[in-house]
């Protein structure tokens, strides 16, 4: 019986252990994404259109890239059969 007991506290000890280390991490985490999100968002706006510099998105035919997609999904799903 005092095997029991030991263990049942040991196993409250180690629960209680790990528990507030992660309500620890919890708290640091968010700590530490307000302080970055105000340092690295300063000065940036990103609801402006941003230019587009890809290939792709300066495409104007779009019907084309839209049956590469379609044919590499084909091909994809039956080489998976």
């Amino acid at each position: 019986m005092d095997l029991v007991s030991e263990g049942l506290s040991f196993t409250l000890l180690g629960m209680s252990c790990v528990f507030l280390f992660l309500t620890l991490m919890v708290f640091v985490l968010k700590i530490q994404g307000i302080v970055l999100e105000k340092f690295s968002n300063a000065g940036i706006n990103l609801s402006e259109d941003l230019p587009c510099t890809n290939q792709i998105c300066q495409s104007t035919n779009d019907t084309e890239l839209l049956a590469a997609i379609s044919v590499a999904i084909t091909r994809y799903k039956k080489s998976k059969i």
